[in-house]
């Protein structure tokens, strides 16, 4: 079905006859490229799960939705992680946290969510790559967002909240004192797919 219907979409943006239309369309690309990309990671084709990620990014840019492209780059993250491209990974992660900053500034929970989330794979990150204290830093925003994200719980469908930053302290730490942790990407209970692409098909394994 996915295979048919982007190529449809892409088809349709170019003949949309107004801005309000291709946004929508956009939009309704990058849930789909997540989606494409969520089942492809599931089934360990990460190159292909890549690129239809970098294209989900890319709609989402276009269509000028910040959170969707947060969802995207979220994605993104997962997969460069899952392949060891750890510096990758950080600096797709930092981009897309900082910006949501003014969002998340304004209470928006999507945007805390989402932010947190991304801190939160930072964090994992750094504990892989052997340092401890961008680690604990990265864990450090990560409860100031979930206590700002408060008793709404999340809102972005990637698991974030008070609960989610106390399994990531686990994980964190077994990485740092070189034991297998149930880090992300290892074990079951975190999440490895993005919002749009969960809500939109069967997600990477939790």
């Amino acid at each position: 079905m996915l295979s048919d219907l982007v190529p449809e979409l892409e088809a349709a943006v170019r003949t949309a006859p107004d801005q309000q239309q291709r946004r929508a369309l956009y939009e309704l690309m990058a849930t789909s490229y997540q989606a494409c990309s969520a089942a492809l990671a599931k089934l360990g084709e990460h190159e292909s799960a890549k690129t239809a990620v970098s294209r989900a990014l890319t709609a989402a840019q276009r269509a000028g939705d910040l959170l969707l492209a947060a969802s995207s780059a979220y994605l993104l993250v997962c997969i460069l992680m899952e392949v060891g491209r750890y510096p990758h990974a950080d600096e797709t992660a930092r981009k897309a946290a900082a910006a949501l900053a003014h969002l998340a500034a304004d209470g928006r929970p999507g945007a805390i969510s989402l932010r947190g989330a991304l801190t939160l794979r930072r964090s994992l990150i750094a504990a892989r790559t052997g340092d401890r204290a961008a680690a604990e830093a990265q864990l450090s925003l990560a409860r100031d967002m979930a206590r700002q994200l408060g008793d709404e719980g999340d809102a972005s469908d990637t698991g974030f909240g008070r609960d989610h930053v106390a399994l990531y302290e686990v994980a964190v730490r077994a990485e740092l004192g070189g034991q297998p942790g149930p880090g992300p990407g290892r074990a079951a209970g975190l999440s490895l797919a993005a919002p749009a692409a969960q809500a939109a098909a069967s997600s990477h394994a939790r």
